[in-house]
């Protein structure tokens, strides 16, 4: 962790013009937000590792533009990770029948919402009257709105090596925000950003900046629901075709009992990866809701005798080998969803169709052999939602150009503060989503189960290594392959993505490291071939 501390973070909240209304500041001082995101990012058992920028994107949006609880939608409360169906339906009929709350702490009457979950709501919701002639006027917008600037800026508190010889640019971090919002009806903003070690206003980046992002979105006015320009994601159903919203992970989804459908959404973040680019637009009808969407923008890639061997998801351009990989391919994505919500159930179809300006051919070989591989591509999938009294069902199945899909849940409730909840499962090891991202082992929603190796006698290979055509294999406590890092309890190794056990000189995310050529043993406070490595196995000098 040494390589990531500074000794200057500068966090700037400018405020030019701001919301003037009734005051709702009560809740939320009293009760840190920043707890909600400790207690719902605890890790996994399988030790999961997640990008969490997106989901602290999302909840520092809504702990600074917080829900009137009178006037929120199904939609806006489902934006919450820590609610359940539940206790969402039972929170919209408690107004329904009582009226408008007049303070916050009306929330303990709701039934089935528990002390912690108010504890975690109170943060990001207030409770004013309802305006019902509240109309958006180009007016209102300029004079009520709201305008905000973040940068953040980071500097080291010392001199990489590394940056000296090997990065194209300082070593500081530095990140600027500008948002606009009228209440919940219109949002805009612009994203730059440069990571440490790239340069600025130079080399690659003679535009100064080494990302720049930006999005104009209109919500729920008249029959639009959602209309945006720029950069957004998008997440309908389970996240079996797509599925670019919040996801905590397997304690948090549980806890939920959700992945929330939360359609198209501004995309807000420094993540120069996981967004599309584009247009998009939610129409809503009675109880239709019909989406479509395009998006057209570059990737980073590796591009060898004219084809796509790689695609490079990190947004990190600071050596000329990781600038090389820069914007080398465009990909067009196209889609739409359609989905009817009923008193107590809801139904949904996704489609998807996505395509490169040349063919994606990775290697596939070994445990990669069913990637995705060609030009065009494309997933469709239907999802269904009920509930009925205290049970709620949930789940979505999907299909590839090869293989499918299924995600199937039931949540039943005897009582307010226990919950009984079964998840089943199968992702086929060919299918394939490029955007999906849902409650599984891994990043992906593909083959959960690994690679095994069946001994002779019938017995598969368990906590052990295993010598196969002369290559060193771990497999784990129940029989899988390992790959990656791998800690043996006394030494580090670092298993392919093949399973096979790496020797020599390896080089990941633009560091260096040294595995012994006999046992693969990581290399620490050593000297290499006259190269220092540290503590950690990285080359330093």
């Amino acid at each position: 962790m040494n390589e990531s501390i500074s000794i200057l973070s500068i966090f700037l909240l400018v405020n030019m013009k701001l919301i003037t209304s009734t005051c709702h500041a009560q809740n939320r001082s009293d009760y840190p937000w920043e707890e909600v995101m400790e207690n719902l990012s605890i890790s996994d058992e399988e030790g999961d590792i997640r990008n969490w920028e997106n989901e602290l994107e999302e909840l520092t949006d809504l702990v600074n533009n917080p829900v009137n609880i009178n006037s929120a939608t199904k939609e806006q409360l489902q934006r919450f990770p820590f609610l359940n169906d539940v206790q969402i339906e039972n929170l919209l009929a408690y107004i329904y029948i009582h009226g408008s709350m007049q303070t916050v702490y009306e929330l303990q009457l709701v039934e089935e919402l528990d002390r912690q979950t108010i504890q975690y709501l109170l943060p990001f919701v207030w409770v004013e009257p309802v305006d019902k002639k509240e109309s958006v006027t180009l007016k209102q917008i300029l004079k009520y709105g709201k305008h905000e600037a973040v940068t953040r800026m980071d500097v080291p508190l010392y001199k990489r090596k590394g940056y000296e010889k090997n990065y194209l640019g300082p070593a500081v971090y530095n990140s600027v925000k500008y948002g606009f919002h009228y209440r919940e009806k219109v949002y805009a903003g612009i994203v730059a950003e440069k990571d440490s070690g790239e340069p600025f206003g130079a080399l690659h980046n003679k535009q100064g900046y080494d990302y720049y992002s930006f999005y104009l979105l209109l919500h729920d006015i008249g029959i639009l629901k959602t209309g945006i320009v720029g950069n957004y994601r998008l997440n309908f159903g389970q996240g079996l075709v797509l599925g670019q919203g919040s996801m905590f992970g397997k304690t948090a989804y549980s806890s939920s009992f959700t992945f929330r459908s939360t359609g198209i959404r501004r995309h807000t973040s420094t993540d120069e990866y996981n967004y599309f680019r584009g247009s998009g637009i939610a129409l809503k009808w009675k109880q239709w809701t019909l989406s479509v969407f395009y998006s057209h923008r570059s990737l980073d890639g590796v591009i060898k005798g004219g084809e796509i061997t790689s695609i490079y998801k990190t947004g990190l351009h600071r050596s000329e080998k990781e600038a090389d990989k820069m914007n080398q391919l465009t990909m067009q994505m196209s889609g739409g969803n359609i989905s009817y919500t009923g008193n107590s159930y809801q139904l949904g179809i996704t489609g998807v169709y996505y395509c490169f300006n040349r063919s994606y051919e990775p290697e596939l070989k070994d445990y990669s052999k069913y990637n995705l591989h060609g030009r065009s591509f494309y997933n469709l999938g239907m999802d269904y939602k009920y509930r009925f009294h205290r049970f709620s069902i949930q789940g979505e199945a999907a299909l590839g150009i090869s293989g499918m899909a299924f995600m199937n849940q039931v949540l039943y409730s005897p009582l307010q503060d226990i919950r009984l909840m079964l998840v089943h499962r199968y992702y086929s090891h060919d299918y394939w989503a490029m955007f999906a991202h849902s409650f599984s082992e891994g990043s992906s929603v593909q083959n959960e189960n690994g690679w095994q190796y069946q001994n002779n006698d019938g017995s598969y290979a368990t906590n052990t290594w295993q010598n196969i055509d002369g290559y060193w294999y771990v497999f784990d406590e129940n029989s899988y392959m390992v790959t990656g890092w791998y800690w043996s309890g006394e030494e580090w190794y670092y298993l392919a993505d093949n399973g096979q056990m790496q020797t020599g000189w390896f080089t990941q995310d633009g560091e260096e490291y040294y595995l012994d050529p006999d046992t693969g043993v990581m290399a620490r406070n050593t000297t290499i071939d006259g190269h220092e490595m540290n503590s950690s196995g990285v080359k330093v000098s």
